[in-house]
């Protein structure tokens, strides 16, 4: 198993350490939680294709190429299926009942409030992931009164992979060339895993999204601009297929509108395939592939948005039903809605992850 496996769950278990040996045995033995299918699927993938990292889809639309970079959680965490944890609302108010959930919704205007930041743009490189973590934190901290923050992807990008204390970071890319440790792909497990030990988020002037290397060794050589609170993982659906999807039950899309409404946009996957979106005159961008990319996930977005009501002949292939995401990317304006687009309720999306910080 790979060294950086080993270290990430590892520092999951150090919890159930005690300081004391002589009440060890009233807790059972720390044990490594097994590997998702998801991930062993991804893992035989590229081992197949003799490369170690993800494949980024570049789908040009003639100035720029449109990457990804998203790759599966490593742990299985299906027993929250049948267990899901218990929550409490530590917001002042209390997460909304279904009957209060509108046919639509919008973070961008809010009561005349705006609860997202601004478009970026990942570039070349696979980063989607810490743009969808760093940009779900940013969303919380305005649905907070907070303010606005520009935080820096890059540091959450490079020093997961890159830091002088290689204990604190994934896989071993150390001596590795920029553009390789850019592309080698993330997801939220590996944002939470940072940000929990106050290594960042920092901010965008401290460290700038480019195609320049750090020169600092750690992460931890930034100032911390803000403190990430909780990560939750939202339960995706029902089973289908011994897979979960998000889009599966109202019940569970209600769970993650009521998520958005408190908490500010949530962090998402889905597999994604340049041709199957359906741009319209206005240049709007609508997606549904659940067909083509089965399964799968490879791109990181944030869920702001909703319309229950968005008919069901705007996507190129009818997915059967009304109704659509609004999701913020990381292509830049120039792609979609000036960075957003629709994607159906019957398209395959999964680890929804909300950030409170």
């Amino acid at each position: 198993m790979r060294k950086f496996l080993k270290a990430f769950v590892f520092s999951l278990v150090l919890i159930l350490a005690l300081p004391l040996s002589g009440l060890a045995e009233e807790f059972p033995e720390p044990q490594i939680e097994p590997l998702s299918p998801q991930y062993l699927e991804w893992l035989e993938e590229h081992q197949n294709n003799d490369s170690d990292l993800p494949p980024l889809l570049k789908s040009g639309n003639g100035n720029e190429d449109y990457t990804n970079g998203y790759i599966p959680f490593h742990i299985d965490l299906s027993h929250l299926d049948d267990n899901p944890p218990v929550e409490e609302s530590y917001s002042p108010v209390p997460l909304y009942k279904a009957g209060n959930i509108p046919e639509t919704y919008d973070l961008r205007n809010v009561g005349g409030n705006s609860y997202v930041t601004g478009i970026k743009s990942q570039g070349s490189y696979g980063t989607c992931w810490a743009h969808a973590a760093i940009g779900a934190i940013e969303s919380n901290l305005l649905m907070k009164g907070l303010g606005i923050h520009d935080l820096s992807e890059m540091q959450l990008a490079w020093y997961t992979f890159r830091g002088n204390d290689k204990s604190k970071t994934f896989d071993s890319l150390h001596s590795s060339p920029f553009k390789t440790v850019m592309n080698r792909g993330g997801n939220a497990l590996y944002s939470a895993a940072m940000f929990t030990r106050l290594s960042g988020p920092t901010a965008e002037s401290e460290l700038a999204y480019g195609s320049t290397q750090p020169t600092k060794g750690s992460p931890d050589d930034y100032p911390l601009a803000v403190r990430l609170r909780d990560v939750y993982y939202l339960r995706m659906g029902e089973r289908e297929n011994d897979r979960l999807n998000i889009n599966v039950s109202s019940t569970e899309r209600d769970n993650v509108k009521r998520r958005i409404m408190e908490n500010g946009s949530v962090m998402a996957s889905y597999y994604d395939n340049e041709a199957f979106y359906n741009k319209s005159s206005n240049g709007t961008a609508y997606y549904y592939n659940y067909t083509g990319g089965g399964y799968k996930t490879n791109h990181a977005v944030q869920i702001v948005g909703w319309n229950d009501k968005f008919s069901r002949s705007n996507f190129k292939d009818n997915p059967g039903m009304d109704g659509a995401w609004l999701i913020k990317n990381s292509w830049g304006t120039s792609f979609g809605d000036s960075g957003y687009f629709w994607m159906s309720y019957a398209q395959y999306l999964t680890d929804g992850t909300p950030f409170t910080a």
